[in-house]
């Protein structure tokens, strides 16, 4: 698991490598919720509630998942995730 401030994903390690990454989402009061676009709305889902992200929140999921990405990508076995 991998976490900055309220942004969390969950990483799958296999032998000596990363193998895949989650989908990052972030911690709210009803547990961590994922964002999800709903006719073009930007939503913050968690167990079957869904509310509307403020651009703050879409900006450091997003902040949070690429930088993860940039971060383990390189160290990931390149056939497993295309």
């Amino acid at each position: 698991m991998f976490v900055r401030g309220n942004c969390m994903a969950l990483v799958q390690f296999a032998g000596e490598r990363f193998t895949s990454i989650g989908s990052a989402g972030m911690m709210t009061e009803k547990g961590l919720a994922y964002l999800l676009w709903n006719d073009g709305k930007a939503m913050l889902s968690s167990h079957g509630s869904q509310v509307e992200a403020e651009a703050t929140q879409v900006d450091a999921i997003r902040k949070f998942s690429d930088d993860l990405k940039k971060t383990i990508w390189p160290r990931m076995n390149t056939d497993e995730h295309g």
